[in-house]
């Protein structure tokens, strides 16, 4: 994606549905008063409360999204200048234009997706009574977690466990923006727990994937006491996010911690040269964050789940306990090729572990993530009130099942217990 209009999409999403749902007010982050909430935070000691000014929250993220722009126009500069001849910087400034007239496009058919997922998020289920409890895992700003859940389950309801890790080229995202996805999954009778982690430039990918995997650590301490169970926790991750997921349970397993029983990667980065390589050849690699949050160059290879299984394959790396891995994406996908999921999972399945790589014919990158609906969804004839449309096609209607990648994970997580669930 180009970066800076990536970020625009972002603040367009986080800013316009709270326009149009919550007043002026609360719109004007400079000139309202910070609206405080209150979350629970568990430190390894006791458990407390604190305050979290969600107005000066939103003022660190609008001075993050100025200092991506800030880069992504550098980067297009160097990307036009770095051509040879004057005749290659025009033929490669309409390039990227076209880039981002693309980006523009996409960012005015995102509002009514975005104001779908707000009142998603600050809503109930009408249909299915769905439950949004708020928490801390860590000590950074962004270490929240929303949890949701049916309202009838308990302490001993032991359901399976969701938890995702959004993607944004490791520079944007935040949780409500899943809200449709989560409130569907909670529906389907799993506890879904959607996280923020610090973002570049505030932290490299290095730290988010330390994040990540205290996020995962805080869902085996506490999960219980909202339904889940610990034993039954699918870790998943979409794009950017898939990375800093495979990059945690890696992690977890050199150190020999407890694991997820799935790893789910939807439309992930797994080898980050390579990626940067095809950024390149399309001329967006100047403009994505995605080398400057690696530490440059230099910090691809260790940011590398791919490299890391090939380690194992080689006898250069001895790690015994990864979990099961189930890659996910869209032979359509031009954001991130598929090529890379399957690379990872050839990699897995050649150092021995256990991998499954399934490739869809429709969709693109944002579809696995954002084409969800659920009970009580608004609707306009046939159609779910911003739900984006698939690649090749309309929305389903009324009544049809969700598209079929969507479909699959639902599935994973219903199944993962059976005995069956191999075959």
């Amino acid at each position: 994606l180009c970066t800076a209009f990536s970020c625009c999409a972002s603040a367009t999403m986080s800013l316009v549905p709270r326009a149009l749902s919550a007043g002026a007010t609360r719109a004007a982050s400079f000139g309202a008063r910070p609206r405080e909430l209150t979350l629970s935070k568990r430190l390894p000691s006791r458990a407390h409360r604190v305050r979290v000014r969600q107005g000066r929250g939103r003022l660190t993220v609008e001075m993050g999204l100025a200092e991506q722009v800030s880069h992504a126009w550098k980067g297009l500069v160097t990307e036009v200048e770095r051509q040879p001849t004057t005749q290659k910087k025009v033929v490669r400034a309409v390039q990227v234009i076209r880039l981002i007239l693309i980006e523009l496009i996409g960012i005015f058919s995102a509002i009514p997706y975005a104001i779908r997922a707000n009142n998603a998020h600050k809503t109930s289920g009408k249909l299915v009574k769905t439950l949004i409890d708020q928490a801390r895992y860590g000590e950074e700003l962004r270490n929240t977690v929303d949890v949701y859940r049916k309202a009838d389950c308990s302490k001993s309801s032991a359901s399976p466990v969701c938890l995702f890790v959004h993607g944004g080229v490791w520079a944007t995202g935040e949780k409500w923006q899943y809200a449709p996805m989560a409130r569907r999954l909670a529906e389907e009778g799993n506890v879904v727990v959607i996280i923020e982690y610090t973002l570049y430039p505030a932290a490299s990918a290095d730290a988010m994937v330390g994040e990540v995997d205290a996020a995962l650590e805080w869902v085996f301490q506490n999960i219980g006491k909202y339904g889940g169970s610990p034993d039954r926790v699918a870790l998943v991750g979409h794009s950017a996010g898939a990375q800093l997921t495979n990059m945690a349970v890696w992690r977890r397993a050199l150190r020999g911690a407890a694991q997820p029983q799935l790893s789910v990667g939807l439309a992930g980065v797994y080898d980050v040269a390579e990626h940067f390589e095809y950024e390149f050849n399309r001329g967006v690699s100047e403009i994505s964050t995605m080398k400057p949050a690696m530490g440059g160059p230099g910090g691809f290879d260790a940011q590398s789940p791919t490299l890391l299984a090939r380690s194992v394959a080689e006898g250069t790396l001895d790690v015994q306990d990864l979990p099961t891995t189930i890659l996910l994406h869209s032979e359509l996908d031009v954001t991130v090729p598929w090529t890379q999921s399957a690379a990872y999972s050839r990699a897995l399945g050649a150092a021995g572990y256990e991998s499954f790589f399934l490739k869809y014919p429709n969709g693109g990158h944002g579809e696995p993530v954002l084409s969800w609906w659920f009970q009580g969804d608004q609707r306009s004839g046939d159609e779910v009130v911003g739900v984006p449309k698939l690649s090749e096609g309309t929305v389903p209607p009324v009544g049809d099942p969700l598209p079929e990648l969507q479909q699959d994970l639902v599935e994973l997580l219903r199944c993962s217990q059976d005995p069956s669930f191999r075959q």
